[in-house]
């Protein structure tokens, strides 16, 4: 599976396509609307870092429909 998963990445990294590949910290379920916040490189993630799938789908529409971070690797969390 982490193979597949490096395979992919590499795959859609060297293309000429416009990604951005978004991973979330730890899911919950809460009302939208929480805040949403970047990780920077190297930040440390732990099992209290959490965010609401409402607000990844915000995100991610955001992302999708605007010029957010084309090309890079992100994670989302909300603490």
């Amino acid at each position: 599976m982490v193979a597949d998963k490096a395979a992919g990445e590499a795959d859609l990294t060297g293309s000429n396509l416009d990604w951005t590949i978004v991973y979330a910290t730890g899911l919950y379920k809460a009302k939208p609307g929480g805040p949403v916040r970047l990780l920077g490189a190297g930040e440390p993630v732990s099992k209290s870092n959490g965010i609401a799938r409402a607000d990844v789908a915000r995100f991610l529409l955001a992302e999708a429909t605007g010029n957010g971070h084309p090309r890079a690797k992100l994670v989302v969390t909300s603490s």
